[in-house]
């Protein structure tokens, strides 16, 4: 009975712990897209292009803005309030000093 007991707890605890890291596998991907569409947003005409190489095609600069609002309204699952406000800021108002604080904690 006890050993029963035992594979069970041990069960679940191996099955919340692969739950997670999915979840923060997720989180990861997203994140680095998101970071991905900023940089090229700040340089669109030299960065555009490597973006292709990910199976995306942006023609024009606005589409670039168009992805990361997209990308902020799924955010909402799972992102901080102070990476939804970064996230925010920036497409409103494009600069690189976003990339010099650390707001993604």
């Amino acid at each position: 009975m006890g050993t029963a007991i035992g594979n069970y707890f041990q069960f679940r605890w191996q099955r919340r712990s692969s739950e997670l890291s999915k979840k923060q596998e997720f989180k990861e991907t997203r994140y680095k897209c998101i970071i991905m569409l900023m940089y090229v947003s700040l340089d669109f005409e030299k960065r555009g292009h490597n973006l292709k190489q990910f199976g995306r095609s942006f023609l024009v600069e606005g589409e670039i803005f168009e992805e990361l609002q997209t990308e902020w309204h799924n955010m909402i699952l799972f992102a901080s309030d102070n990476a939804l406000k970064t996230v925010h800021s920036f497409i409103h108002s494009p600069t690189k000093k976003f990339s010099k604080r650390r707001h993604w904690q």
